[in-house]
Formats: structure tokens, C-alpha cells, sequence
């Protein structure tokens, strides 16, 4: 099961919902990142701020993955921990290392 933490435009109701098949979505936050505001939201880390999104659910294939990190373009994905479980989320591609996240 992929889970990613969704916080800008992937988000439901959000010009790029349909992007992601259909899949399980709850309320998440995620600490210590804030999201500057523009037309791509751009997620970066600042100590103790919160994120509210989603944490969407889906058992995505490689190919799905790597379609969404083609599309995604601009950011990297990396592996965080929201609410005690690890998922992946796209943060602003600048000043990052990707890790793997471990189920």
C-alpha cells in the first residue's frame, strides 16, 4: 500500500484530484513544514509549524509512481512521518535528500 501525504493540488476538490485513481483519503497533519503559497504550492521544512492535508491510500504500482514523479516535475519526493506511520510526499525539490520509506 503506497500512502502519500497530499497538501496542495492533489488534494480533493483541487484542480489535480483527478491525477490519483480512486483511493482512501483522511485528514492528516504534517509537523515541522509549511506551505508557501503560490500557484504550486511549494512544501518546505520550518520547525514547529503544522500542515493540514490529506493522507491518501492506494495500493499505486511503480508505473503509477512514476507517472505521478513525472508529473511532479518541480519537487521530490522523500518519506516522512505523519501521524506515526511513514508515507511519501513532494516537497520543493531544492535542499532535499529522498529516502525510502519502510512499511
Amino acid at each position: 500500500m503506497v500512502k502519500l501525504f497530499l497538501y496542495g493540488t492533489l488534494k480533493k476538490g483541487e484542480r489535480n484530484f483527478h491525477k490519483l485513481p480512486k483511493g482512501k483519503r483522511k485528514k492528516a497533519f504534517l509537523k515541522d513544514f509549511i506551505v508557501l503559497p503560490s500557484r504550486s504550492p511549494r512544501l518546505v521544512p520550518k520547525k514547529g509549524s503544522i500542515v493540514e492535508g490529506e493522507l491518501f491510500e492506494h495500493p499505486l504500482t511503480r508505473l503509477q509512481l512514476w507517472r505521478l514523479d513525472l508529473f511532479e516535475w518541480k519537487y521530490k519526493r522523500i518519506c516522512v512521518a505523519v501521524e506515526g506511520e511513514n508515507c511519501w510526499v513532494y516537497v520543493w525539490r531544492k535542499g532535499f535528500k529522498a529516502k525510502e520509506c519502510q512499511k
